[in-house]
């Protein structure tokens, strides 16, 4: 899952401590410990701390937004939370105060905006154009594709088809990529491009 926390995150959990109180964040990562506490009215809310490939964190879950995703909230769950960063002295680590979890498996289809594939038209090979449009059809969905075309001299034209939709997801970036190069293959998601 290393692919979705570096592409749909905001940012590292160390990054947060930057954040002005209040900034809206994704954070992507499994959920390590769950702590149920009591709201004044006896309603359950939660404690969670979230890890990824660099620290941890610990983020909020208030009675009514626990109730609505407490499923998703539990020790081993990969998710990504919608919340804000919450820093009440400037001692204090962050925390996020969740608004909304989703689990990993819907983060490509809810937060791709559009595939982008780039490469030269004089470098690129009729059999390579074939294969990508092949692997793009293999994997159809509602995610426009943007085509970065360098020309000789380098001019650039941008494509979007009108017929051409896709599903992203790992196994397709990795197919493209394989195909166009790396640097070639990206996702532009909701809020951002990675």
């Amino acid at each position: 899952y290393k692919t979705e926390v570096m592409l749909f995150r905001s940012g590292d959990f160390l990054s947060f401590a930057n954040m002005p109180d209040g900034n809206p964040v994704r954070a992507v990562g499994i959920v390590t410990q769950v702590k149920i506490h009591y709201d004044k009215k006896k309603r359950p809310m939660a404690f969670i701390t979230f890890e990824d490939f660099t620290s941890s964190i610990e983020a909020i879950a208030f009675a009514d937004t626990y109730a609505e995703f407490s499923t998703l909230l539990q020790v081993e769950s990969m998710v990504l939370v919608e919340g804000k960063v919450n820093i009440k002295t400037e001692n204090d680590d962050p925390k996020i105060i969740i608004d909304k979890a989703i689990p990993l498996e819907r983060v490509w289809e809810k937060y791709s905006k559009q595939l982008c594939l780039a490469f030269r038209s004089d470098e690129i090979e009729e059999k390579t154009i074939l294969q990508v449009k092949k692997i793009i059809q293999e994997h159809k969905g509602k995610c426009p594709v943007l085509i970065n075309v360098i020309g000789s001299g380098g001019v650039e034209y941008l494509l979007r088809s009108r017929g051409i939709y896709t599903r992203p997801n790992p196994t397709l970036i990795q197919q493209l990529q394989e195909s166009l190069g790396e640097r070639n293959v990206w996702i532009e998601t909701v809020n951002g491009s990675a």
